[in-house]
């Protein structure tokens, strides 16, 4: 299995798209705050503004330093040679049953 390389302007693309929607949600709901068209508008241009840089920092953080979530090609190679190992290993053993006891209820003793 190969390995995808993820481009810097996928990111990009992905927080500009991101921001357009919530600075849209951004609007609306200072609108729906302040009654003031002018007012939401100027929050959300500000927001528009800073969170991109945000988004796109905090993405590239996950990308570059934070494995959580991530398994790597060799761990995954490993772990297939062990569970192949264990597969070829099992020894096939006939089952034995415990004999059952029988009572004697016999008059003599």
């Amino acid at each position: 299995m190969t390995e995808n390389k993820i481009e810097i302007k996928r990111h990009i693309g992905k927080a500009i798209s991101y921001r357009f929607l919530g600075t849209l949600q951004t609007i609306i709901i200072s609108y729906i705050f302040t009654g003031n068209f002018v007012i939401s508008s100027s929050i959300g241009i500000v927001e528009l503004c800073v969170k991109p840089l945000i988004y796109f920092l905090h993405e590239r953080a996950w990308y570059k330093w934070i494995k959580f979530g991530v398994v790597s090609e060799k761990i995954k190679k490993k772990v297939k040679k062990e569970q192949s190992t264990e597969v070829s290993s099992v020894v096939d053993v006939k089952s034995t049953e415990p004999k059952k006891k029988t009572l004697n209820y016999s008059s003599k003793r």
